[in-house]
């Protein structure tokens, strides 16, 4: 297993055939899929993770507006409206 600095150069290393899979971001995976028919997702998961946001710390104000707007948009269907577009409602866990 090797590491490639970004997405780009992983694509092109598996195209080239110098590498047999990569493993990016369900999203991202999903985007360049759409744009080149000859890549696929593995249907085994290699791993799983969660994202946080990260504020300077003692700027609650900013942190306390973002989590309310997240909040209001998981009560008024916002987020799982944004989660389904881009087809990843399987891979969000706010508001659960």
């Amino acid at each position: 297993m090797i590491e490639i600095a970004d997405y780009e150069s992983a694509i092109m290393e598996l195209e080239a055939g110098s590498a047999d899979a990569i493993a990016i971001d369900i999203g991202v995976a999903k985007v360049k899929m759409a744009k080149n028919d000859k890549l696929a997702i593995m249907k085994d998961i290699i791993t799983t993770e969660q994202y946080g946001i990260g504020f300077k710390l003692g700027n609650d104000a900013l942190r306390d507006k973002v989590q309310n707007t997240l909040n209001e948009m998981v009560e008024d269907g916002t987020f799982t409206k944004i989660a389904e577009k881009w087809e990843l409602t399987d891979a969000v866990c706010l508001g659960k």
